[in-house]
């Protein structure tokens, strides 16, 4: 997640900008007992060119399947909008790919059915299920225990925190670049760690290899950051 802020004014007087990256803590998928933006239903994922492979049918979890889903033949699968590398487009196109939706891809696959991806917000993702938009969802969702009262959650992916930073950091860096700036343009920095304990160790060798004289100004702090396990803000100056 990417936000850049309006100018603002450093003590030397020259503009700067704010920005912020984060990135999912885990990567699950849910399904339940029980708005999206575009609508690309995959068929046969092989077939459809998408580049997961074809694979036998497992009629044991056909026969698990709602009478919905096995009437349509099609499954409902919510995807949060684009967030690479989990779920983006492909380049010039409405297409998704990434993790996610292959993923998503795969379990159709198995099951027999069309996939039709449809991309949501994250938040309205969860109201969407409950209201039978979507049949399931492979998105990065924690979960907590107020979700797991209404979803059945699968974990199928763990990322470690070297990874989810050096992710955290090249999105720092391509908002960076779309100003003309690279790291040595950061004067401070502010990391929230979701286990400071735990991670620092892990995210400090990332972000070392990222960082170049003369250092920012730094400070680590512990943070909640709900679907979140790092997120970093960085104060650049503009020349």
């Amino acid at each position: 997640m990417k936000n850049l802020s309006a100018p603002q004014q450093t003590k030397r007087a020259l503009p700067a900008i704010v920005v912020t990256a984060a990135l999912m803590l885990a990567v699950t998928a849910c399904s339940p007992s029980g708005n999206a933006s575009t609508s690309n239903p995959s068929g046969d994922a092989a077939a459809a060119n998408t580049g997961v492979p074809a694979l036998e049918v497992n009629q044991a979890a056909v026969d698990l399947l709602p009478e919905s889903v096995k009437a349509s033949k099609v499954l409902r699968v919510a995807i949060p909008t684009n967030e690479p590398p989990t779920q983006f487009y492909r380049e010039g196109t409405q297409e998704m790919t990434g993790t996610n939706p292959d993923v998503a891809r795969l379990i159709g696959e198995a099951l027999g059915v069309k996939v039709d991806i449809q991309v949501a917000n994250f938040d309205s993702i969860i109201p969407g299920l409950a209201a039978n938009r979507y049949d399931m969802t492979v998105s990065s969702m924690t979960p907590t225990e107020k979700r797991m009262e209404v979803l059945d959650f699968v974990d199928y992916m763990q990322i470690s925190i070297e990874e989810q930073t050096i992710q955290a950091m090249k999105n720092l860096g391509e908002v960076l670049g779309a100003h003309g700036l690279d790291f040595s343009h950061v004067v401070k920095a502010t990391v929230h760690l979701h286990h400071p304990g735990r991670d620092f160790d892990g995210f400090n060798a990332i972000y070392e290899k990222y960082v170049v004289a003369p250092y920012p100004a730094r400070t680590t702090v512990g943070s909640f950051l709900g679907d979140f396990r790092v997120e970093i803000d960085i104060v650049a100056v503009i020349p």
